[in-house]
């Protein structure tokens, strides 16, 4: 009688969705390059395509940006082969940073490249890793100078809106980015945090392989 009992009860707490779910396998992601944050402040990386993409793609965005600050920096290599994704996830500062939905004109994209290479080829925590949007940029005098925008293989222009995914606080301008745009420019935020937007993405990407350079730097 006791058995049965407690049979009923935990019978009726799952109905009542008290007892702890089962958790479901993670699955397995394969990377044939190494992912590091080391050089995530210097320049366009493996690892921050990979984020990038999943802001973009996971949220339905035009293009994606995140800064050099939101990683922590390190020299662990992650792959080639078979990784754990937990082991992505520690390569973010605030993995369950919110993600936003900014609306930037094509001069306000341009001004944000141009600012992430401020101190280029040193390292910058405002260095963003992109997607969604190519470009060439070529050093000059020390300044940046950013032609050849294109979101979606289609050039930018200087007058129309484009959605960019990004964490909140980027969103709101930190790094100082808020020289470029500020919160009033948030069209929205979430659902997604940032991990749940890598999560989404690896749901249909499992397979990590090196991409085209999306920021082109010509040399002089």
């Amino acid at each position: 009688m006791k058995r049965l009992l407690i049979a009923l009860l935990v019978a009726v707490a799952c109905s009542a969705g008290y007892a702890k779910p089962a958790v479901s396998p993670e699955t397995p992601v394969r990377t044939s390059v190494a992912l590091s944050t080391k050089h995530v402040d210097e320049g366009e990386t493996d690892l921050g395509d990979l984020t990038a993409d999943a802001l973009r793609l996971s949220n339905h965005a035009d293009g994606a940006f995140i800064a050099a600050a939101s990683f922590v920096r390190s020299s662990r290599m992650l792959g080639p082969g078979t990784i754990d994704v937990d082991d992505i996830y520690e390569a973010f500062q605030f993995p369950t940073e919110a993600v936003a939905m900014v609306k930037l004109s094509g001069k306000q994209i341009e001004s944000g490249l141009k600012m992430s290479f401020t101190l280029y080829p040193v390292g910058y925590s405002g260095f963003l890793q992109v997607s969604g949007v190519t470009a060439s940029v070529s050093m000059k005098n020390g300044s940046a100078v950013v032609s050849n925008i294109k979101i979606g293989n289609k050039p930018v222009v200087a007058n129309q809106f484009y959605k960019i995914a990004m964490p909140l606080t980027l969103a709101n301008g930190a790094q100082g980015y808020f020289r470029v745009w500020d919160k009033d420019d948030i069209l929205s935020t979430g659902p997604r945090t940032l991990k749940q937007s890598i999560e989404q993405y690896f749901k249909q990407h499992p397979d990590i392989a090196k991409g085209d350079r999306r920021l082109v730097v010509l040399q002089q």
